[in-house]
């Protein structure tokens, strides 16, 4: 029931009770004054009713679409989080062996002796395009998981793009296009950490 709706009811109630309680105390009414009181109030209880049960259904309904839509973002939450760690988890590696003001390490640690060429570190996770559709089922989540996706696939072209540099231009345009990486993997981090901690949430019960 609206504010306004229900003031207007209590307004109508609270005024037939007044000129119902001063006709009783000023004098006795006939059988068809008390039957035009009783349909009085009954006219108005009936009003208040077909307010309120709309309104209690419409509610009810509500709370079964949102209950419903959780669900649906926690399946889908299930299915993208580890797709989006698969991003997380190379670019983290690069980032963090890329001093700001550096060029882009050429071989990543990958710990315990081993090392990597930086374009073999990241592969696009193909994965994780079989959603795209359903993107929006993960409610708040959706835009983070989108924009690192598309941040992460800039930076596989951008790899590629910087391998092919060096092979055929001995690397003229590399440092713009270091530029370009470095400011592409902080976006895609940035996104992906708020993505998948968005969705770490909806498994925690309020």
């Amino acid at each position: 029931m609206t504010r306004k709706r229900a003031t207007l009811l209590a307004v109508s109630c609270r005024d037939v009770d007044h000129v119902l309680i001063n006709k009783m105390k000023g004098s006795a009414m006939t059988a068809s004054e008390w039957a035009a009181w009783v349909q009085a109030i009954g006219s108005i209880a009936a009003i208040g009713v077909a307010i309120w049960v709309p309104y209690r259904l419409a509610a009810k309904a509500a709370n079964v679409r949102e209950a419903e839509d959780h669900r649906k973002a926690m399946a889908m939450g299930l299915a993208v989080r580890f797709e989006l760690q698969r991003i997380k988890w190379p670019l983290t590696r690069i980032l963090n062996q890329w001093p700001e003001g550096t060029g882009a390490p050429m071989m990543i640690d990958l710990g315990e002796g081993g090392r990597r060429e930086i374009f073999e570190e990241f592969k696009f996770p193909k994965g994780i395009a079989e959603h795209y559709a359903r993107f929006h089922e993960l409610g708040e989540a959706a835009d983070d998981a989108l924009l690192a996706t598309a941040h992460a696939e800039d930076v596989s072209q951008l790899l590629t793009t910087i391998e092919i540099d060096l092979m055929h231009s001995g690397g003229d345009n590399q440092a713009t296009l270091e530029k370009q990486l470095r400011s592409k993997i902080v976006s895609s981090l940035k996104h992906t950490n708020r993505a998948i901690s968005l969705i770490n949430a909806l498994y925690v019960k309020p």
